[in-house]
């Protein structure tokens, strides 16, 4: 028979296994974002547990691409977002300079086509695209 303290450390071992091998069920996911058929040059992406239990994990969006290294498997919801940029104005007189607040050129809305639907992640690595277009209004 195994001394106590042995059966311990194997006991450990084998609990380890798992998720030294990758078992642990996470998942990864990147791919690319456009938004009315031009990438997204600067944005955020987040994955928001469809059944509103857990926790949201993102990403920055760069060149029209995210990558998001560990994420649970499951339904998921997606926001794409950009946000305001600081610009510099120069004023005149007693102004001075300011700072003011511009929406890119390519602002994406909450409502966008595309934008805030719900998909599946599974386990492993998975490419997964977003292309968004304006909503049209009727």
């Amino acid at each position: 028979m195994l001394p106590l303290t042995w059966r311990r450390q194997v006991g450990c071992l084998a609990a380890l296994v798992p998720l030294l091998l990758g078992c642990g069920g996470k998942a990864s996911v990147g791919g690319k974002i456009t938004y009315d058929g031009k990438e997204v040059d600067k944005g955020f992406i987040t994955f928001y547990p469809a059944d509103d239990r857990g926790t949201a994990v993102g990403s920055e969006v760069r060149d029209g691409h995210y990558s998001v290294p560990e994420i649970e498997p499951g339904k998921k919801r997606v926001l794409i977002s950009t946000q305001a940029q600081p610009v510099v104005v120069s004023g005149s007189g007693t102004e001075g300079r300011r700072v003011r607040l511009v929406r890119p050129e390519h602002a994406i809305p909450a409502d966008a086509t595309g934008n805030n639907r719900t998909v599946d992640i599974g386990k492993g690595d998975q490419a997964l695209d977003f292309e968004l277009t304006k909503l049209r209004r009727q």
